[in-house]
């Protein structure tokens, strides 16, 4: 199921494939004077043309890095998304070069840090003070020029949530359906970043979706509640394991039953003591493999296997520790791979 969180900052909201401008030579103002742009930006960019932000540290990398900085905190958002929906949809190669676009170099960072390369940015001003011995630097983005990749950017990616959910209504595969549903959901979420900053640097109105977000989410809903899952031991079960896998199942959104479903999850798990001898320590060797089936394709997604070692000062905390380890290991990698799978489909 989806856990909403609230998203502390995407400062990195104009991330994409260009760097910076290529930064002018740090020069000393006539007689050394301190000028005027470092508190009194707007004289020499407008603040209604430019976005800017001044930056200082003890080498010009640092300056510019603090530059880029503050103009990002211009950026913050507060406002509530799914991350784990964009990053589901960022660990797939969507389309072939979806990875290498805006949105997907906006989406997978919550914050930003100074050094990261931001199209338009460009460091228009630097001077170093001798009194101080500080670098000062003047970054600044064009709005209008900036406005209109985001707008481009929003247009693109609404074409793209049209296009999936079409397909959506027109599969009748419940699993492709879902795959559908899935990149229609998380490129909404991008767009909705998008269109927040986008106000912010053009103050114009954002983005309206043909298919609300809330639509969406119930549509799926609907589907989940149509594919399930069954987990069965191979030879000695282990309820510990049986629960973990239920879990990441549980996470991905499908039903648990019995038998008659559309994915069987097989899983083997064993440990055994160490011969290796340690003092006041305990040494658990352990192996889990977990097999994954589609059922409505008829076809073997394919094995997962963990082979490792968990210590404690006695068994009984070995024990924990190995179980600890399991369950990571489920709701993790193995869940992963399977989100890999229902994102190829």
């Amino acid at each position: 199921m989806f856990n909403y969180t609230k998203a502390l900052y995407f400062l990195s909201s104009v991330i994409i494939l260009l760097g910076c401008m290529p930064v002018q030579e740090i020069a000393a103002s006539p007689e050394g004077k301190r000028p005027g742009w470092i508190d009194n930006p707007s004289k020499l960019y407008p603040e209604n043309e430019y976005l800017t932000g001044i930056g200082s540290g003890s080498t010009r990398k640092e300056a510019e890095n603090d530059a880029f900085a503050s103009l990002a905190k211009i950026f913050s958002v507060k406002i509530k998304v799914n991350q784990s929906t964009i990053n589901r949809y960022l660990e797939e190669d969507v389309d072939g070069q979806n990875k290498s676009t805006f949105s997907s170099l906006l989406a997978g960072r919550t914050s930003a840090r100074s050094d990261q390369k931001i199209k338009n940015i460009k460091i228009a001003r630097t001077f170093f003070s001798d009194k101080e011995g500080v670098y000062y630097v003047l970054a600044v983005l064009d709005r209008a020029e900036t406005a209109a990749l985001y707008k481009d950017e929003i247009r693109r990616n609404s074409d793209k949530i049209d296009t999936y959910y079409q397909h959506y209504q027109e599969s009748g595969k419940k699993l492709q359906q879902l795959n559908y549903i899935n990149k229609a959901i998380a490129l909404t979420e991008v767009n909705h970043l998008l269109s927040e900053q986008y106000k912010i640097i053009s103050s114009r109105k954002g983005w309206s979706p043909t298919v609300t977000e809330s639509e969406l989410n119930a549509q799926r809903l609907e589907l989940l509640d149509k594919i399930s899952v069954s987990i069965v031991a191979e030879s000695k079960a282990v309820p510990e394991v049986a629960s973990y896998l239920k879990e990441a199942v549980s996470d991905i959104g499908f039903k648990i039953t019995d038998g008659g479903a559309d994915f069987t999850v097989k899983y083997n798990f064993n440990s055994e003591k160490s011969s290796l001898l340690r003092k006041n320590t305990a040494v658990l060797n352990w192996h889990l493999n977990i097999d994954l089936r589609d059922n409505v394709n008829q076809k073997a997604i394919g094995a997962f296997n963990t082979n490792k070692r968990s210590v404690g000062i006695s068994e009984q905390a070995a024990q924990l520790k190995m179980m600890r380890s399991v369950r990571k290991v489920v709701l993790t990698k193995f869940k992963k791979q399977f989100n890999s799978y229902l994102n190829s489909l």
